[in-house]
């Protein structure tokens, strides 16, 4: 007991007599005199420069070395590796930085795809070249081996000219078909396309001028299509010379050129 009196007295000498250590550790010394556990932790952390903030807040901490024993270990921990920390900070408001771009790109990425016709759009009004019935017909039997001239025609065939006049007939329905089945083709495709139009002509002034705010028309654009509108233009006709990055000046040559160029179609 007297070893720890001694003990105690020698560490409260030190933090009182020491010129180097401030008045906080002091201070907090001098409430904890005679205990040498805590007392031995206050000289260590005056040594290591921790807050004497945070060693306050702990104070409340039962035993109260140990509490301090983990300040001063967090201290150091943040004094030693206090720059990696700063550095992985920095790595992750970089990657940060990169999905905010991401997701900037991607969303006018999508904004453009809206904006791209589809390949069926570019090419709705091209149809395929296809050569006449009698051209493909022709050189189909050309390329048809014949039998030499003079040879026998072996017994259960026709003679060559009744064959050819036979392939010319199957020939000819196949391709009677074929041309039925593109007629159909046609009418059907123009079908869907006038139910579309009508179905868009249908659609609420009100929804399509929405859609059309939220693709970036401002209200000067949207005011001049609406008068549009009110000169009973089509919307398919309207939407050939708009477009958001257009102003209203240009917008409106485009209206003009467009309908010259209707007035020489219905001609």
């Amino acid at each position: 007991m007297v070893e720890t009196v001694k003990l105690d007295d020698a560490v409260y000498a030190v933090i009182m007599q020491s010129s180097s250590i401030r008045e906080d550790y002091k201070e907090m010394a001098k409430r904890y005199k005679g205990n040498a556990a805590v007392l031995r932790e206050i000289l260590l952390c005056a040594f290591d420069a921790v807050d004497p903030l945070l060693m306050q807040s702990a104070e409340e901490k039962k035993p109260l070395e140990n509490a301090l024993a983990y300040i001063r270990k967090k201290h150091w921990e943040k004094k030693l590796f206090g720059r990696y920390h700063e550095e992985i900070e920095s790595i992750m408001h970089t990657v940060n930085s990169i999905e905010s771009g991401v997701r900037a790109v991607s969303s006018q990425i999508s904004v453009i795809e809206d904006k791209v016709p589809t390949m069926e759009d570019l090419f709705t009004n091209i149809t395929p070249q296809i050569p006449e019935e009698s051209v493909v017909i022709e050189k189909y039997i050309n390329e048809q081996p014949m039998p030499v001239k003079g040879s026998a025609v072996p017994q259960g065939l026709d003679s060559p000219e009744t064959g050819r006049n036979s392939l010319i007939k199957d020939i000819g329905i196949v391709m009677s078909r074929h041309r039925a089945y593109r007629k159909a083709a046609a009418e059907s495709k123009k079908s869907k396309n006038h139910k579309a139009k009508e179905q868009k002509q249908k659609e609420p002034l009100s929804k399509w001028f929405s859609a059309l705010q939220k693709r970036g028309y401002s209200p000067e654009q949207l005011q001049f299509i609406l008068s549009c509108v009110e000169e009973d233009m089509e919307r398919e006709v309207i939407e050939r010379f708009i477009a958001p990055n257009l102003s209203v000046e240009i917008m409106q040559n485009l209206k003009r050129l467009e309908l010259q160029k209707l007035q020489k179609e219905e001609k």
